[in-house]
């Protein structure tokens, strides 16, 4: 269990670092396409349809990261909840043990 978690909470991070990572490029994109612009007034149509395929691509991989996440975090909660059964089962068994020897 505590290395579900641990996966999860890296998987978080991981998460979080793609996310900034696709704002840089994001920025660094939107520079470039604008300095394209600026240069070349025929260009402003390639360049707006290459950061249109650019976005498409980051809300790809962004669907991807949360996907991945939501799947894992569903894999940890079906563990606990699998876990916290055989818990139960073992308490319920102890209490029949006691009554048992009363």
């Amino acid at each position: 269990q505590q290395r579900s978690r641990e996966a999860l909470a890296y998987a978080k991070k991981k998460q979080k670092a793609n996310k900034e990572k696709r704002r840089l490029q994001r920025e660094e994109m939107k520079r470039k396409c604008s300095n394209d612009d600026n240069d070349d007034d025929d260009d402003i149509s390639s360049s707006s349809k290459q950061y249109k395929d650019f976005e498409e691509q980051m809300k790809q991989e962004s669907a991807f990261d949360q996907r991945e996440f939501k799947a894992l975090k569903a894999k940890h909660k079906k563990e606990v909840q699998e876990k916290q059964k055989l818990v139960n089962e073992i308490e319920d068994e102890i209490e029949y043990l006691k009554k048992l020897r009363k």
